[in-house]
């Protein structure tokens, strides 16, 4: 007898079905068996990645370097800060009047540099951390990121003395009756804060003027050139960017723009509305060309 078929749903595959299933889908490749190491980059991704970091250190770099210059500005602003209060400490031990070296690189050198316990703190002090590094042997001047070099004696010992730093020739107390119109010789004086002490400069002493004239020379045709006959070119150089630091008599320290140079009350005769300054009624175009994109004053 036939046997009935069974109502209630169909039946399932047999073994032999579900075997020829399986063997099916073993045999079928799917996408990640092709590939070697399914966790590899591809090229393309790897380009990519690249590209990404290019331009990362693309945008970072120039900031890295601005907080650099920035970090080298404010240190030193630090050491002019820290002759500020030498120079007060040495005028509150002499009834507020300010040393005089009579032009002399020699005692200026010895002065601030005898032999004491804490010279390499006080050689550091002299160095501006952007012009470190001195010029070539055989020269006493420096430039805008170089020291400046003076071979100097201390107690009859032979030194050499590098230094980023000068000192306004006009702010001591002369030895001579002609120069008291002329130099400022104490600190305690009204309008200290606009008188340079020591700042930025291509030399350890700096002369703005003669004492003929009443305004500084005029500024250098070209940025970082040395010229002899151009006494500007010692403090006017773009050590940080667009301006120099400067401490004044009052002891304050800052950032003084290159324009800002020839505003400055140098000496006691001074004309700070001479025709480098606007007060004076000098044009954009009558400054060279490299500094024209600083700050007017």
């Amino acid at each position: 007898m036939k046997r009935e078929k069974r109502s209630g749903g169909q039946r399932g595959p047999g073994p032999t079905t579900v075997a020829a299933q399986v063997v099916r889908r073993l045999q079928t490749p799917n996408a990640k068996s092709q590939i070697p190491n399914p966790k590899a980059f591809t090229l393309i991704e790897l380009l990519v990645v690249i590209a990404v970091i290019a331009l990362l250190m693309g945008i970072l770099l120039p900031v890295l370097g601005r907080v650099r210059r920035q970090a080298r500005a404010l240190a030193c602003q630090g050491n002019l800060r820290q002759w500020g209060l030498v120079l007060h400490a040495y005028a509150g031990a002499e009834n507020g009047l300010i040393p005089h070296f009579n032009g002399s690189l020699g005692e200026w050198t010895t002065m601030w540099r005898a032999p004491t316990p804490n010279r390499q703190q006080y050689d550091d002090m002299f160095l501006c951390p952007a012009a470190r590094r001195a010029s070539e042997a055989g020269t006493t001047t420096g430039s805008t990121f170089r020291a400046w070099r003076y071979w100097a004696s201390v107690d009859n010992v032979p030194a050499i003395g590098d230094g980023s730093y000068g000192q306004n020739a006009y702010a001591g107390n002369p030895p001579t009756e002609g120069d008291l119109a002329w130099c400022w010789r104490s600190v305690a004086m009204k309008g200290a804060s606009d008188v340079p002490f020591m700042f930025d400069c291509a030399a350890p002493l700096f002369t703005p003027t003669s004492h003929a004239e009443c305004e500084m020379d005029p500024p250098p045709q070209h940025e970082d050139v040395l010229y002899l006959n151009i006494r500007s070119h010692y403090v006017c150089m773009n050590r940080h960017r667009g301006g120099i630091n400067v401490t004044f008599l009052n002891g304050s320290a800052r950032k003084v723009g290159l324009k800002e140079l020839w505003t400055l009350k140098w000496h006691r005769q001074y004309d700070t509305a001479n025709r480098w300054t606007k007060a004076g009624g000098v044009q954009p175009e009558d400054w060279p060309e490299w500094m024209r994109k600083f700050k007017d004053y």
